[in-house]
């Protein structure tokens, strides 16, 4: 496949970035009873089950709650390691604008689901500025790449440029803190889902090393921008995929089945469960398990409470 223009050329400017070492600043004692979350499937606590009328996730393989997972999601782990109470505006299949691509959910993909922007901007209008503590409530800027399998032709700069746009209109009210993530490489997908024509033509693209490149390039302007105003924290969620495959970190996890899912649709309404989730990374074609949700939250908490270097 020809690569465009464009991308040969965020390449090219990869030479650089990776002599980049960004150092996330110890913030100490800082403590959060209250965290605010925006995002998509990943870190959905039942939104799009309560929006489907508790039909999907089907309750029937997916028990907890609307989780798309078998537990509690890593902003739920997150919350318990803070002792913070939770704000959750995530949806299922939500993409970073919904009028940029539509995110679709549901049995059949006919519900449509309000997009990172559109969550942002219902906080935004609904929310009550007088007695927030912005010093003591973290947000949470989640997207895992939900554009990108809806539509594998699309430009990563303008995804990029959307998540961006949420971390500047959080700043511009007050806030002070934010939480945001990279992805990890859609080759680390189950077998199977790599199949999928989509995934195929989004990992011969190269699109992981594509966003995440342009994402460092977007917090570095974001930093000298709102220097000393709001802080952005970066989960490195391309190192932990890497890393939970590493045999200390996986025998501790006990985990050990990295390239199947669990739960495997058989057709429109029946499904197949694993007689094993603990030792699985993935519980479904995408969504990991709540094992490892809770080793995203473990890292995220080192993340805001430790001092932490991340390399690219």
């Amino acid at each position: 496949m020809m690569m465009k223009r464009n991308e040969f050329i965020i390449i090219i400017v990869i030479l650089f970035i990776n002599t980049i070492i960004i150092k996330v600043e110890s913030q100490g004692t800082q403590n959060f009873n209250k965290i605010v979350v925006f995002g998509d499937n990943n870190v959905d606590n039942g939104n799009e089950w309560k929006l489907s009328n508790q039909t999907y996730p089907p309750s029937s393989i997916y028990k907890f709650q609307g989780r798309f997972s078998n537990g509690l999601t890593w902003v739920e782990y997150l919350s318990q390691f803070l002792e913070a109470q939770i704000e959750d505006y995530a949806f299922g299949g939500a993409t970073s604008d919904s009028n940029f691509v539509p995110g679709f959910s549901g049995e059949f993909n006919n519900i449509s689901i309000s997009g990172i922007k559109q969550q942002v901007e219902k906080y935004l209008t609904n929310v009550v500025r007088n007695g927030m503590n912005f010093n003591e409530t973290l947000f949470i800027v989640e997207y895992l790449g939900n554009d990108y399998i809806n539509d594998p032709t699309i430009n990563p700069i303008k995804v990029v440029a959307n998540l961006y746009q949420q971390w500047v209109s959080l700043s511009n009210l007050g806030v002070k803190h934010i939480l945001i993530n990279n992805f990890f490489d859609f080759s680390l997908l189950p077998d199977k889902t790599k199949l999928n024509k989509n995934v195929t033509q989004l990992i011969d693209r190269k699109i992981t090393l594509l966003h995440n490149t342009l994402l460092v390039l977007r917090v570095t302007e974001f930093n000298l921008r709102f220097l000393g105003k709001t802080k952005l924290y970066l989960s490195d969620f391309q190192n932990l995929w890497m890393r939970v495959r590493d045999g200390d970190v996986s025998k501790r996890l006990r985990l050990s089945n990295f390239n199947e899912n669990c739960v495997e649709r058989m057709n429109i309404s029946e499904y197949r469960v694993c007689d094993d989730p603990d030792s699985y990374l993935y519980w479904d074609y995408i969504n990991p398990t709540t094992k490892m949700h809770s080793y995203i939250a473990f890292s995220a908490f080192n993340t805001i409470k430790g001092q932490k270097r991340i390399i690219f």
